[in-house]
């Protein structure tokens, strides 16, 4: 496994985040606990999910997998924002709704802190004082070590970071970003943002929902692939897709790598991409995904695939 910065922290991660927002959906406990494992075993040290995926039932997953010497080896992270129950203030990142929803993540998690906690969308109705006061209460008070954003666009992370240096608190260290050969919009203005200040990228969604695995390009779908049984919007992507995965494809055949290992790769060579979080529903996919690292992409192959890469 290969190992980079934290964005501008001390702290190193392995280079691909296991993200378990499937845990307790497509995937079971039972898998759940061999993917974790697993991960673990091959260097993984770094695991991602949120207070809202399946509605804490992932946290409350993750907390009965890890056990105390395991979760001293792996950076967690978690996120707030979205709504949690039908109560108007719980949702958003007002002070309060953060406030509440570390303590029900730590519960769930059964951890006494957070490595990074995300804001999982900007909120137009709180202001950023307000948002970056209470994260920075909460490094204060040890409940979480860093503070990150997710879908922030270019301005709004500067505009974030400006506010932390004049009122001196902790700032972003890290922007997740969907990002991908079939969502490459980040790279013209978030990527240039990170890289000039310092936040590291957490690139998730490297595969685009499993378009980039290929197994759509075919026309013989797997009968439990994700556009086949609960998103039909991934079917669609697959045929805008069509030229990014024949390219893909072509690569992939020329590398020796799978479509899926290419993908990650690429995203995995672009500045200031810190780590991809892959989100395996087996622990077949994870150990194909895995074997995206230890290894480098010919210029001539990185130019091929930024040629068809779409830009949304």
């Amino acid at each position: 496994m290969d190992y980079r910065q934290l964005g501008r922290t001390g702290v190193r991660v392995s280079t691909l985040c296991l993200g378990c927002w499937r845990f307790g959906e497509a995937t079971n406990e039972q898998d759940a606990a061999r993917i974790v494992h697993e991960a673990i075993d091959a260097g993984i040290n770094f695991i991602d999910t949120a207070n809202m995926y399946q509605l804490g039932e992932s946290e409350r997953i993750l907390g009965r997998i890890l056990t105390p010497a395991m979760r001293r080896s792996i950076v967690l992270a978690s996120k707030v924002h979205f709504p949690m129950s039908e109560s108007v203030n719980d949702r958003g990142n007002s002070r309060r709704h953060i406030m509440q929803q570390v303590e029900d993540s730590l519960r769930r998690l059964n951890t006494d802190h957070l490595d990074l906690y995300y804001l999982h969308r900007p909120d137009p109705e709180t202001p950023p004082e307000e948002e970056l006061r209470a994260l920075d209460d909460l490094v204060r008070q040890g409940k979480i070590l860093y503070a990150g954003s997710s879908h922030y666009a270019a301005w709004q992370m500067c505009r974030s970071m400006w506010v932390a240096d004049t009122r001196n608190l902790s700032s972003f260290v890290v922007e997740q970003a969907g990002f991908s050969l079939m969502r490459n919009a980040a790279e013209s203005e978030v990527l240039p943002c990170a890289d000039a200040l310092g936040i590291g990228i957490v690139a998730h969604s490297p595969l685009a929902q499993g378009v980039l695995t290929g197994k759509y390009h075919s026309g013989d779908v797997p009968p439990d692939a994700r556009g086949a049984v609960r998103d039909p919007e991934v079917a669609r992507k697959a045929e805008v897709a069509t030229p990014a995965v024949t390219r893909l494809l072509d690569v992939a055949a020329r590398v020796g790598k799978s479509p899926s290992q290419v993908a990650i790769r690429w995203v995995l060579q672009k500045p200031a991409v810190c780590t991809a979080v892959i989100g395996p529903r087996t622990p077949e996919q994870l150990r194909d995904n895995i074997q995206a690292v230890g290894w480098e992409l010919p210029a001539s192959d990185m130019s091929a695939l930024n040629e068809v890469a779409v830009q949304i």
